[in-house]
């Protein structure tokens, strides 16, 4: 909440098995920074840069930091009435590319949901499962494609023996990341 009213929103998605941090922790560290935040004074995207760079780390996780960078992003942006992205020296698109995210499960269930989109671009969240990855990527293919930019996203579910034998494969499957 700035002086004039305005309120900048934020979100994050506290993974414990990533930054260590959970929705409590989270909420609680947002509290506890409430007061300090309340006395900053933000006049410029590089006074936000400086303490999310030089002073919040060290006192809360990266899920967290994520919530209150967009929190103090979205209120300097509204605060003087400029898109962001703009305010980051960007432009303005009237078109979207959006990145379908596909989540872990069998085909059966994911089919439904994903014949209803067309994505240019896919995030396939992917296990150990090697031979059914490469069957969502055909179906993937087929569905909306080939040009369609393929992604995969394991999270920590594979060691150093599983990359060096599932890449060469997705990558021969067509995955570019």
């Amino acid at each position: 909440l700035t002086d004039t009213g305005v309120i900048g929103y934020g979100e994050c998605c506290p993974r414990e098995y990533v930054t260590g941090e959970t929705a409590k922790s989270v909420t609680a560290d947002v509290h506890g920074l409430k007061r300090e935040l309340g006395e900053l004074e933000f006049h410029s995207l590089e006074n936000i840069k400086n303490w999310i760079l030089e002073i919040a780390p060290s006192k809360i996780g990266l899920a967290t930091l994520c919530a209150i960078e967009m929190a103090l992003l979205d209120g300097w942006s509204k605060e003087e009435h400029v898109a962001l992205i703009e305010g980051m020296g960007g432009e303005r698109k009237e078109v979207f590319t959006y990145t379908g995210v596909v989540p872990l499960g069998p085909i059966n269930k994911l089919r439904p949901v994903l014949e209803r989109f067309r994505f240019e671009r896919v995030k396939l969240k992917i296990d150990q499962d090697l031979q059914g990855t490469l069957e969502k990527i055909l179906w993937i293919k087929e569905l909306y494609g080939h040009k369609t930019d393929i992604q995969v996203d394991v999270n920590a579910g594979w060691s150093l023996q599983d990359a060096c034998i599932q890449l060469p494969e997705l990558i021969q499957a067509g995955v570019s990341c």
